[in-house]
């Protein structure tokens, strides 16, 4: 059976992180190239809070023309729980940037994707990663957003719209890759540090929710977590070199 997003009764989760994401990465893209970016000690006007919102309204317009969004009660009801989510996450930007003193850096920082043709600057390479074992595989992805603090540091955040549980713990777990689940953040940071130079890099996943607090779960990206992700993607992709794809249900 084929689902039509005309029989949808509500705004399916992707589809809302799609919104959000591309809110964001248009706003943000803008902002920079008009040089409207607030400094480490200022806060983000109230026209910018209205060009946002203006941003997720011509979205969510398009989604709701594409028969994406569902009921018009509900509709209504998740697209202003969206433009309240995107105007706290503005607030959270500033309290983040006001507490660390971290400057933007880049929005949607693409790597391993041909240029688009007219496009002003080519996207960086594919990342290549080292496996155990001696062999490398390459990636290619977009990063939302790439920060710099004070001392030098990146900063990698990749944007998140659902439940933050299974990140919570991330920072303490004793292998922050969950056995293969949780891949793309030092991926990300390797990404970075190819387009920005040879620097420390920290990750994060950063909740754009009011719901989730707009917490950011991650960890520094080190030589230790690096061997780790060798040794990780060795074992998958074996597996995948093998045609094996055994099932991880997880806990019952």
């Amino acid at each position: 059976e084929t689902a039509e997003p005309g029989d949808a009764h509500r705004l399916e989760a992707r589809d809302r992180g799609a919104i959000v994401h591309d809110s964001l990465e248009r706003f943000f893209v803008d902002a920079a190239a008009e040089m409207r970016l607030p400094g480490p000690s200022d806060t983000w006007a109230v026209e910018d809070h209205a060009r946002l919102a203006a941003a997720a309204g011509e979205i969510c317009d398009r989604f709701e023309a594409a028969g994406k969004t569902g009921g018009a009660a509900l509709w209504d009801v998740d697209r202003a729980r969206i433009l309240r989510d995107l105007k706290g996450f503005l607030a959270a930007d500033d309290e983040r940037r006001l507490v660390s003193g971290n400057a933007f850096l880049h929005a949607e920082l693409s790597f391993g994707f041909q240029p688009k043709e007219g496009a002003e600057s080519a996207n960086q390479p594919p990342v290549a990663v080292p496996l155990a074992g001696g062999d490398v595989v390459h990636f290619r992805g977009r990063i939302d957003r790439v920060d710099r603090s004070p001392g030098g540091e990146l900063i990698v955040y990749d944007y998140k719209t659902g439940r933050a549980s299974e990140y919570k713990n991330l920072s303490s777990a004793d292998d922050p890759l969950s056995g293969g689940r949780h891949l793309q953040l030092p991926i990300y940071a390797l990404a970075a540090r190819a387009a920005f130079g040879d620097a420390p890099v920290s990750a994060y996943y950063w909740a754009a929710s009011e719901q989730e607090g707009y917490k950011a779960y991650g960890y520094q990206v080190d030589e230790a977590t690096l061997t780790r992700l060798g040794e990780v993607l060795a074992v998958l992709a074996h597996l995948v070199g093998d045609g094996l794809f055994p099932q991880v249900p997880g806990k019952p």
